[in-house]
């Protein structure tokens, strides 16, 4: 909000704080199923608190995967319909800028690359598809080479960043694929305490 208005944040927090007073606000909350366990249910009851009490003409809108949301929020609720063939093609062509290559990436999918045609129908998911065919002019093999690439990018973002401590990409790979086998074994969704999460890695 601040980079936006290019202001100071005492200015950022007063205009925040009209627009919000003024009904104007579209506050998005994305992937409450990723928030960290400690403290997970007082924060929901806060949110849930904040929404309450928010003046009228706002909106707050949270995203979830349905396996990790049990109704919390005791909100109304929507469910996202997977994206249809010529959705998939529009957005591709919107993102691109280019409707002929939205149209070539859609070709691919309803051909070759068939087998990534569920995945594509979810906008995150597309957008990475979307993102390397931008790069490369074509699409990974399957649904393993997708994340693979998805993953390898992530690692390249952060190693880029120089944080101290940085950890070798290989041991995390080790580390990250035995907690997402325990996370599996577990079949309770994303949400998992830290310690559980560290025990489960080597």
């Amino acid at each position: 909000w601040q980079i936006e208005l290019a202001c100071t944040p005492a200015e950022a927090a007063a205009e925040l704080a009209a627009t919000l007073k003024q009904g104007r606000l579209c506050l998005l909350a994305d992937a409450l199923n990723e928030a960290r366990r400690e403290r997970y249910d007082e924060r929901v009851q806060e949110w849930e608190s904040f929404w309450r009490d928010l003046p009228a003409g706002n909106a707050l809108i949270f995203t979830s995967r349905t396996l990790d949301y049990q109704g919390e929020l005791a909100a109304p609720q929507v469910e996202i319909d997977p994206l249809t063939d010529a959705q998939i093609e529009e957005f591709a062509g919107r993102y691109l800028d280019d409707a002929g290559r939205g149209a070539a990436l859609a070709a691919l999918l309803a051909d070759r690359h068939a087998t990534l045609l569920p995945l594509a129908r979810t906008p995150y998911y597309l957008l990475l598809m979307v993102e390397i065919f931008a790069e490369s002019g074509d699409l990974p093999a399957n649904r393993a080479r997708l994340f693979e690439g998805f993953v390898q990018r992530l690692l390249d973002r952060e190693r880029a960043k120089h944080l101290p401590g940085w950890i070798d990409a290989r041991a995390q790979h080790v580390a990250l694929g035995e907690l997402a086998y325990a996370m599996q074994e577990l079949g309770e969704g994303t949400l998992v305490d830290r310690a559980w999460a560290c025990n489960a890695m080597p």
